[in-house]
């Protein structure tokens, strides 16, 4: 309880502070990176994984893994990659995790949602013999990511073809026909949808493929929409105090890094199942639940944005 108090605090003070304009007395970004580092370090020893190895939030199989892991891939975590390499079939087909790989007893084995993890992977590794393995199922299953969806979760909607398309340029591959549809959607939807979200995943998922997007360009791939540029503000504006969002709209800066360090637990909360922060309203308070590899993520992310500049 009273760690909890604290952190409540520490962040309460933090953003009245910024929001009040007044004078700090702040070391530089440079001098705030060790301190991320040494919190990174504490993370790393209770961060929970499953037997396999692969990233946990508290439950084993963990559902939303191939999201996650293929995130902190891209921000640098190689562990992680090697998470989403098992989460992918024979067949092509990727699954929401290694061990529930050729399990069909439950419904929605896959999702959009994890397909941008599977993505984020792609860039990362360059695994272009993936790739095609995943091209040749989905073509073969009609463009659905899983066969047992209860709703449309499965179905490849035009974002998220024009987010494949990009991704299979920049690995060297010519984009099907499926992969070039809806450039509307990117310029004119996309903001829209930022804009009108609920304060919770759905914004994370739209930061996640702007991220995607510019990593992509960073790296040598196709140029990044400009509804990119526009989501991410649209973002910040909605949740001020998000500090992955801000990473995105402003790059490395202090008040990032006092943000993180604030809200990123030392030690691993008490709640049995804990959560991804960075997809969460942060008026909620979600850090009091954080996985650890939430934090390692944006830690991994802030360290690679500071050396590039």
């Amino acid at each position: 309880m009273i760690q909890r108090f604290l952190m409540i605090l520490q962040a309460s003070v933090l953003a009245w502070s910024w929001g009040t304009g007044l004078p700090e007395c702040r070391a530089s970004v440079s001098e705030k990176l060790p301190l991320l580092l040494a919190k990174r370090e504490r993370i790393r020893m209770w961060a929970p994984l499953c037997a396999d190895g692969s990233q946990s939030h508290g439950v084993c199989p963990f559902g939303d893994m191939t999201i996650f892991s293929g995130m902190s891939c891209l921000a640098g975590e190689t562990a992680r990659c090697e998470d989403v390499r098992r989460a992918q079939g024979p067949d092509g087909r990727w699954w929401r995790s290694p061990e529930l790989v050729g399990d069909d007893r439950e419904q929605d084995s896959f999702s959009r949602d994890q397909s941008e993890g599977a993505l984020a992977y792609l860039v990362a590794t360059r695994d272009v013999n993936a790739a095609l393995r995943w091209q040749n199922y989905l073509e073969g299953h009609h463009l659905r990511m899983c066969p047992d969806a209860s709703d449309n979760r499965c179905r490849i909607v035009p974002g998220t073809s024009r987010l494949f398309g990009a991704v299979w340029s920049y690995l060297g591959l010519s984009p099907a026909h499926w992969m070039n549809r809806g450039q509307w959607y990117l310029n004119l939807y996309e903001p829209i949808e930022a804009e009108f979200q609920r304060h919770d995943f759905p914004m994370h998922l739209s930061a996640t493929q702007a991220w995607i997007r510019r990593e992509i360009e960073r790296r040598g791939g196709p140029a990044a929409p400009a509804s990119v540029a526009k989501v991410v503000r649209v973002l910040t504006r909605r949740e001020p105090e998000n500090p992955y969002f801000l990473l995105l709209r402003d790059g490395p800066t202090e008040k990032i890094a006092d943000l993180i360090l604030a809200k990123c637990p030392d030690e691993r909360p008490s709640a049995p199942l804990l959560d991804w922060s960075w997809q969460r309203g942060q008026a909620d308070l979600p850090w009091l639940h954080a996985s650890g590899h939430d934090c390692i993520f944006l830690i991994n992310l802030f360290e690679r944005e500071l050396r590039r500049q």
